[in-house]
Order: C-alpha cells, then structure tokens, then sequence
C-alpha cells in the first residue's frame, strides 16, 4: 500500500480500483498473475479468460480462468466458495481445497463453476481438519 506525503490528501484514483466490491477492469488490461495471488472477495468482471500463473483464491466471482501448469486454485481464504464462469486447469496445476467440516463454502472449500470445467492432468491437494461422523 503506497502512503501519501499529506495525510490530508486523498489517494489518486487509479482506473483498477473501485471503493466497492464490484471491479470492473478496462479493456487494456489483462489480468495475468505470474507467480502472485489473486484474492477476489468480490466480483471481478473481465471480457476475456483470466490466467492465472500464481494462486487464485478468496470467496468472490470471476468470469472464464485458464490455470497454468504452475498456477494454482485455492477457493476462500480458510474455507470459502469461490465461483467461475468456464475453468480451464493446465496439466500439473493444482486445485487446493481445505476440508474441516460438513459445511459447504463455510468449513470446506468448494469451486462453483457455472460453465464448463477442463480438469486435464491437475493435481488434487487437500487438507483434512477434522474427523468425519460415522455412518
């Protein structure tokens, strides 16, 4: 977070960040983490597929992803529903899910996809937190 000289001073307006949950990205821009995290706890609307080269996490709504073979998907931030328009998970990418409870989206991860999912070769990699009832 980049601080300001005045304190009195509000930041400059960048054209990626809205003050709301919603973040509408200009068509110039292109959504490629290489290497970082993507945390969406909101909506983030995009006219093209995002790729994700890093992590992409948090309990918001995308639109179409391609994940790359060193790309990862890791829905919420300790559980969480995270949801996509069509996914796409390259050969070797990961899909990391937490699972410590009964609970859909609040204490076990979970991926809506409202499209079309490609799993191809990804890798499945999960935590158990809890030990399941019998029966």
């Amino acid at each position: 977070m980049r601080r300001h000289q005045n304190p009195r001073q509000h930041p400059p307006q960048h054209p990626l960040v809205e003050q709301s949950p919603h973040l509408s990205l200009p068509e110039q821009v292109r959504p490629d983490r290489r290497g970082r995290a993507l945390r969406v706890d909101g909506d983030l609307s995009y006219n093209s597929p995002i790729t994700i080269d890093g992590t992409l996490m948090g309990s918001g709504t995308v639109g179409d992803v391609n994940v790359t073979a060193t790309g990862k998907v890791a829905p919420g931030t300790s559980p969480g529903k995270l949801t996509t328009g069509n996914i796409n998970f390259a050969t070797g990418s990961k899909f990391v899910v937490e699972l410590n409870g009964p609970t859909a989206g609040v204490s076990y991860d979970q991926l809506v996809v409202n499209g079309t999912i490609n799993l191809n070769a990804a890798d499945l990699v999960g935590s158990l937190g809890y030990v399941p009832a019998p029966g």
